[in-house]
């Protein structure tokens, strides 16, 4: 169209269920739809005279032919409102102008209202109109004849896969709020009650009946050989028609072990010849991802997902671009290279394993070491390269046979192709390698078990239990010579503690006092901090120790003081006094006279001449 007139062919469409304006032909054929996800219908204006005929739709979903006779209304208003459409585009200066615009703006909504209602009206009578299914030439008799046409067309041609699910309150590209709750809840069952009865759903809220409709009714949840769970659909007995939809998506992802992102399988499965709605998709993915556990990983922001969390579910949901799918099939690599993984780091589990089989139980392993052993610096290079490996492998395949082989040392391709001595070797290593990272930790606590008792003790006791026991004993109390209550005093209490319900954690304890944040956190800087505070605070325990020995029965009266003298020749002088409170009288009275004496002199000479009276001192005693 020209200057807002329209030359032969006006088109005007309306998509699912609501207008699509403008679209006007001038000279040629209605455009065909741009995607597979929704339904177009195009009502085709024609001119004066004008033939159609099928082959002119052949492209098009649903086309309504309307006369020339019959439009006279509805091309004005669809010119009116393809002219007001462009306006701003002609004229840049309206948007500069605030009443000129909220005056267009108006007009725009009452063209809209106009068009919309005089599209409604060429449709109230379907009838009067000529009607084409993907070019094919259909004889509508009434409104009812049309919807049973279209529903028949829909089922038979466009959606022939969908699945019959039947739930209102979940079948919508977007769910309401108790409807996301439901299935939040429903979810929640699949992930951690799947081997109950309606996966632990009870009474009926919302959830049992997302429950009834999608598990149930469709026999995703079902008894296999007596064990309660989530499984693939039947193919002999589908109620639901779920069956083709599991072999669209096992056929999408394919098995070449790539990624791929779950919002285009959505858009695959919203399509034809599925059309299923966003709401229901994130269960059925859930229940697929369940039932093919063995051979489909999933992968959040390009990282594995050894174990699919209700967190992550629940982010799956709403946040879905998040997501990416990668299904594996072993091929070549099944055989001598395959078993020797499973027998040797797995053990003995069934003949089908899949790659997953050996990879989740690693990642899992990996996921699950203390973060000290994740960022140990203690422990074999080797070690370190198989902790990157597992934190920075993209896929359980990279995993097993490139990043792995690398890490110990051996080439992936030599690897794959390599004589079965070297294969197993290599394998051998990472066996080894596992080993020490499942024991750093308890390697951690073993050396501070050992420090505890050198430096508190003076001795070695390998027995946790011994130790705490006799360091209990000896330093019961000691925490009443220091008014440093949360310092050294805090230290000597835990040491003599009771109420930890196990030695480990007793000992764990110790470590996290010192070293400020828990074991299973420590970087290198807190194991270095927390041995350095420990020869600290045994040198103050064997220092308190000699004030209970010097005043064994401390009370308000009495009062030990410990002097310690050491010079640069290594020289080391000690001495315990023990005081009643008249000595402590008159030891202030002779301190306010000899500071007296001593205030001419600068602090180094005072404190040298104090230093040679302790001397003195120690040696009239000796």
């Amino acid at each position: 169209h020209k200057g807002g007139r329209a030359t032969h062919g006006a088109v005007a469409e309306v998509e699912q269920g609501r207008e699509r304006l403008p679209s006007a032909a001038a000279g040629r054929e209605p455009a065909p739809p741009q995607n597979n996800e929704g339904l177009v219908l195009v009502i085709y204006l024609t001119e004066d005279d004008e033939k159609t005929h099928a082959s002119q739709f052949k492209n098009q979903d649903i086309v309504a032919v309307c006369g020339f006779d019959q439009h006279e209304q509805l091309r004005e208003t669809v010119l009116n409102k393809i002219a007001l459409d462009e306006l701003p585009k002609r004229y840049a200066a309206l948007h500069q102008d605030p009443v000129a615009y909220r005056e267009y703006l108006a007009c725009l909504s009452h063209a809209e209202t106009e068009t919309t209602n005089s599209l409604h009206a060429v449709l109230a009578e379907p009838n009067e109109l000529g009607w084409y299914f993907n070019g094919e030439k259909q004889t509508v008799t009434s409104r009812r004849d049309l919807q049973i046409r279209l529903s028949a067309w829909l089922e038979t041609q466009c959606y022939p896969l969908s699945p019959l699910l039947r739930n209102e309150l979940i079948m919508w590209e977007q769910p309401s709020a108790s409807a996301n709750t439901g299935r939040n809840r429903l979810i929640h069952g699949m992930l951690t009650a799947s081997d109950q009865e309606s996966v632990g759903i009870s009474k009926t809220p919302a959830e049992m009946s997302l429950y009834l409709s999608l598990l149930k009714a469709s026999r995703l949840h079902r008894r296999v050989d007596g064990i309660l769970g989530i499984y693939p659909p039947d193919e002999h007995c589908d109620p639901c028609k779920l069956h083709p939809v599991w072999e669209g998506i096992t056929d999408y992802l394919g098995d070449s072990g790539k990624q791929v992102q779950v919002t285009a399988l959505y858009r695959f499965l919203q399509g034809r010849p599925y059309g299923i709605k966003q709401g229901v998709l994130p269960v059925l993915l859930i229940a697929y991802l369940l039932g093919y556990r063995r051979e489909v990983a999933l992968y959040q922001e390009g990282v594995y997902c050894a174990q699919l969390t209700m967190e992550q579910a629940e982010l799956l949901c709403k946040r879905p671009e998040f997501f990416a799918l990668e299904r594996f099939d072993l091929g070549g690599l099944r055989g001598e290279l395959f078993d020797k993984y499973l027998n040797s780091v797995i053990g003995n589990i069934s003949a089908d394993a899949t790659l997953l089989d050996i990879a989740k139980p690693l990642v899992l392993f990996a996921s699950r070491l203390p973060d000290y052993t994740k960022q140990c610096k203690t422990i074999s290079l080797e070690a370190v390269r198989v902790m990157a490996a597992f934190t920075q492998a993209q896929s359980p395949g990279v995993l097993l046979f490139n990043a792995l082989p690398q890490a110990l040392g051996l080439a992936p391709t030599d690897f794959l192709n390599g004589e079965p001595a070297l294969v197993e070797q290599c394998i051998q290593k990472l066996v080894g390698v596992l080993r020490e990272l499942r024991g750093a930790y308890d390697a951690l606590l073993n050396d501070w078990q050992a420090l505890l008792s050198q430096s508190l003790l003076q001795e070695s006791i390998a027995d946790l239990s011994s130790l705490r026991e006799n360091l209990t004993h000896r330093y019961r109390g000691l925490d009443t010579y220091t008014p440093d209550k949360m310092g050294i005093g805090a230290f000597i209490r835990r040491l003599c503690d009771p109420g930890y319900p196990s030695d480990q954690a007793w000992l764990e304890s110790t470590a996290a006092l010192l070293g400020k944040v828990p074991p299973q956190k420590w970087k290198e800087a807190n194991r270095i901090e927390a041995q350095f505070r420990l020869q600290e605070r045994a040198g103050q325990v064997h220092e308190l120790e000699v004030l209970r020995l010097t005043l064994p029965n401390k009370t308000q009266d009495t009062n030990a003081v410990l002097l310690r003298l050491v010079d640069t020749d290594g020289q080391e002088i000690s001495r315990a006094v023990c005081q009643t409170e008249a000595q402590r009288e008159t030891a202030r009275i002779w301190a306010e006279r000899i500071a007296e004496q001593l205030r001419p002199f600068d602090e180094n000479e005072r404190l040298a001449i104090i230093a040679a009276l302790i001397s003195g001192s120690f040696n009239t005693v000796e």
